[in-house]
């Protein structure tokens, strides 16, 4: 509620008629669709998660490690990266895991997301190549190509 109320405190009151006008128009039956897909999700990193931590010898709960990855989203909306810490933390506290471990799984989770998003950048390049060599030129080698021909034009008049 306090989250609501700070994003929702500086607004005028054309501001706050024209959210309520969308409201009204709003198709509210779409937003359980959204929501059982975003608990599927959370719940699988849940899973992925306790995946990571099972080789460490430890076997927590289903739902206690679903429940501390929601407790990390929650705190992530007031203080970014607070809910890494967060759901290591209540995960301790349940299941009586050492914290160094489980920060370590998030360190790897983190590394092997990075490892992941670089290779769909390096299939996007490969698929679509003249996309971004038009992205080369027109914003890199087009600031070459005018230096070329200043530096010509300078050793044409000297």
């Amino acid at each position: 509620m306090f989250l609501i109320w700070w994003s929702l405190k500086g607004l005028t009151q054309d501001d706050k008629l024209h959210i309520s006008s969308a409201l009204s128009k709003g198709r509210f039956w779409l937003v359980f669709p959204g929501i059982i897909v975003l608990l599927f999700s959370h719940w699988v990193r849940a899973l992925r998660w306790r995946l990571i931590i099972e080789p460490l010898g430890y076997k927590p709960s289903k739902l206690n490690t679903f429940f501390a990855v929601m407790i990390g989203y929650l705190a992530n909306q007031a203080v970014p990266r607070l809910g890494e810490v967060l759901k290591c933390s209540t995960l301790t506290r349940y299941e009586k895991i050492p914290l160094d471990k489980l920060v370590g799984t998030v360190i790897l989770e983190r590394l092997v997301d990075v490892i992941c998003l670089f290779l769909l950048f390096c299939i996007a390049l490969i698929s679509q190549p003249d996309l971004y060599q038009n992205i080369l030129t027109t914003f890199f080698l087009r600031d070459q190509l005018a230096n070329l021909r200043i530096y010509y034009c300078m050793l044409r008049y000297q």
